[in-house]
C-alpha cells in the first residue's frame, strides 16, 4: 500500500535538510483527505518545539491554514473554512506567499488570503508531514495525505489549478520545486523526495489502513496463468478468471477480498481451446467469446455450468478483439486473424442474434485496441493497424466521433478501466516495442494527463484491467521486448 499519514497517529519525519530551511517566498502543496478538523492538524510544517518560529500548512479548528508564526509572536497567514463536504474526501490544497500576500487555494481556486510582508521563516527544526516530529503536542493529522511538495517560489493560480486537476503531474525537476514526496512507495519506512539532494523522510508509527493510494501486490502468482487480454471478472461476489486457452482448470475464482488464493471451478471445459479469446460480464452472466479459429460463444451465471450460446457467430474468426457491454448489448470490435485485421463492429443483446454496427473512421482494420464504457459512451482506445496508434474514439451507440487523435504515446495492448469520474489507460506496448508501465487518465475522454511514468508491476502489455472494491486491478499480461512470456501476478491500485 502507499505510505501516507494515516488515521492511527502517524507522521513522516523529514529532519532538517539545509535546502528546506529558507525564508521569504514559498508554496506548500498537498492532497489531503481529512478525518477530523478539530484542534491542530498539521499537513506539512516545522517549528515551535525548541524555537519560537513555525511554518505550516494545516487544519486548525475547522479552518485551512497556511502561514508562519514567530515575528513579534504573531501569525502571518491565510485561512479558509473547511467545507463539510471535504471531510472524508480528497482535496487539493496549496498555500503561497509572494512577498506581500499569503494565499490559500482549495482545488485550484483561491479560498482565502491575507496581506502580510512576512513569509516563510528560517526555523532550525525538523519538518514533518502529518504531525510534529518533536515537541509535546504531536498535532497529528487524522486522515490521509499524499503528493506533498515545498517550493521556494509563489506558484501562480494557473499552475496550481493544473496540479489540482491531476495529482501526480510533478516530475521533481520543476523550477522552484525544492522537495516532492509522492508517498507512493508501497513498502518500507523510507518516504522518498524526488528532487535533487533528496530530503527523504522516515515513516513513524504507521500501519496499513487498507485502502491507501498506490499499488499493492495482491498475488505474485495465481497458479493459473492464461494468455492475454482477459480481465478478472466480477460476478456473484467473486473474482473470476476464464482461461480459454487452457485444457484443464479453465475457470478459477477468488474472493473479492483476497485475490491471492484461487480455486478451480471448472476442471474440464466444454469448449474447444482458443487462443486470445475475450471474456466479459454481460447481463449478470459471464461470456467467453471466440478466439483464434473458432466462432462459438459460451455463457454461465455461476462459473460452473456453461451453455453454448451459439455455435457460429456471424463474423469471421478472430482474436484480440475489443469487447464491451454497452446499452444492454455485447459489442465486439475489430481484432485479427493471422496477418489480417478487421474494422467491423458487431453487437448483440443475447449473444445469439447479432447486428453489424457503424464503424469508427479508421483507415484500416485494428487489433489490440481496448474498449471502455465511460460517461454514457463506448470508447475505443489506441491499438494497432500496421502501426501503433494513440487515438481515442467514442460512440453513443449510433455514430462514432474522434475525441482525441494523440492522447498519449502510440501503443497497443493497453488496459482501460473506469473508477469514479475518471477513465484510466494503463501500460501497453509503445512504438519502440518496450512496455512502459505508465498510466494516463481523463475526466472527459479528450484531455488526457500522465499520472505515472512507471509502475511497480513493470512494463507489460495485454494485461487484464478490472475494478474491484474501488481499486483498479491488473492481472497477467505479457512481457516484451526479447522473448515474450505470460505473467500470472495480480496488482491493485487506489488512485488519488
Amino acid at each position: 500500500m502507499s505510505l501516507v499519514a494515516s488515521l492511527d497517529h502517524s507522521l513522516v519525519d523529514i529532519g532538517t535538510p539545509a535546502k528546506l530551511n529558507f525564508a521569504g517566498n514559498i508554496s506548500l502543496m498537498a492532497w489531503v483527505r481529512a478525518g477530523r478538523t478539530d484542534g491542530f492538524r498539521n499537513i506539512i510544517a516545522h517549528g515551535l518545539s525548541t524555537s519560537q518560529a513555525e511554518v505550516w500548512l494545516r487544519i486548525y479548528n475547522g479552518l485551512y491554514h497556511v502561514g508562519s508564526w514567530g515575528i513579534a509572536r504573531q501569525d502571518h497567514k491565510a485561512t479558509a473554512a473547511v467545507p463539510p463536504e471535504d471531510v472524508g474526501r480528497w482535496v487539493h490544497l496549496c498555500g503561497t506567499h509572494d512577498g506581500s500576500v499569503w494565499r490559500l487555494y482549495r482545488n485550484g481556486v483561491l479560498a482565502g488570503q491575507g496581506a502580510d510582508p512576512v513569509g516563510a521563516l528560517q526555523v532550525p527544526e525538523p519538518w514533518g508531514i502529518g504531525g510534529r516530529p518533536t515537541g509535546g503536542d504531536p498535532r497529528y493529522f487524522e486522515g490521509l495525505i499524499a503528493h506533498v511538495s515545498v517550493w521556494n517560489v509563489a506558484l501562480d493560480v494557473a499552475v496550481i489549478a493544473a496540479y489540482a486537476r491531476y495529482p501526480a503531474a510533478l516530475q521533481g525537476s520543476e523550477a522552484g520545486l525544492v522537495a516532492y514526496w509522492p508517498m507512493t512507495e508501497g513498502t518500507g519506512q523510507v518516504i522518498a523526495d524526488k528532487c535533487a539532494n533528496p530530503a527523504n523522510g522516515t515513516l513513524r508509527s504507521w500501519r496499513d489502513e487498507g485502502r491507501l493510494p498506490g499499488w499493492a501486490l495482491e498475488s505474485a502468482g495465481t497458479g493459473y496463468a492464461t494468455d492475454s487480454y482477459n480481465p478478472l471478472l466480477v460476478l456473484n461476489g467473486k473474482a473470476w478468471k476464464i482461461r480459454g486457452d487452457a485444457s484443464v482448470d479453465a475457470v478459477v475464482s477468488a474472493s473479492l477480498t483476497d485475490l491471492s488464493t484461487w480455486t478451480s471451478e471448472l476442471r474440464s471445459p466444454p469448449w474447444t481451446r482458443r487462443a486470445w479469446a475475450s471474456s466479459i460480464v454481460h447481463q449478470n452472466a459471464m461470456y467467453l467469446l471466440p478466439g483464434r479459429g473458432v466462432t462459438d460463444i459460451w455463457s454461465s451465471t455461476d462459473g460452473v455450468n456453461w451453455r453454448v450460446v451459439t455455435n457460429s457467430a456471424p463474423w469471421a474468426p478472430r482474436e484480440v478483439a475489443a469487447v464491451a457491454s454497452f446499452q444492454g448489448r455485447l459489442w465486439v470490435i475489430g481484432g485479427q486473424a493471422g496477418a489480417s485485421t478487421f474494422k467491423d463492429v458487431w453487437s448483440s443483446a443475447d449473444g445469439v442474434s447479432w447486428r453489424q454496427e457503424a464503424t469508427p473512421g479508421w483507415r484500416y482494420g485494428r487489433t489490440g485496441a481496448v474498449a471502455c464504457v465511460f460517461g454514457g459512451r463506448l470508447y475505443l482506445i489506441a491499438g494497432q493497424e500496421g502501426y501503433n496508434t494513440a487515438d481515442v474514439w467514442s460512440t453513443d451507440g449510433t455514430s462514432w466521433r474522434l475525441d482525441q487523435e494523440q492522447a498519449f504515446p502510440p501503443r497497443f495492448g493497453a488496459s482501460a478501466v473506469v473508477l469514479g469520474n475518471r477513465m484510466y489507460v494503463l501500460g501497453g506496448v509503445v512504438s519502440d516495442g518496450a512496455p512502459p508501465g505508465d498510466i494516463y487518465c481523463t475526466d472527459n475522454g479528450s484531455v488526457w494527463s500522465q499520472i505515472a511514468t512507471a509502475s511497480p508491476w513493470g512494463g507489460r502489455n495485454q494485461q487484464g484491467g478490472s475494478v474491484i472494491n474501488e481499486r483498479i486491478v491488473i492481472s497477467g499480461g505479457m512481457t516484451r521486448p526479447g522473448t515474450p512470456r505470460d505473467l500470472d501476478d495480480v496488482w491493485s491500485y487506489v488512485p488519488l
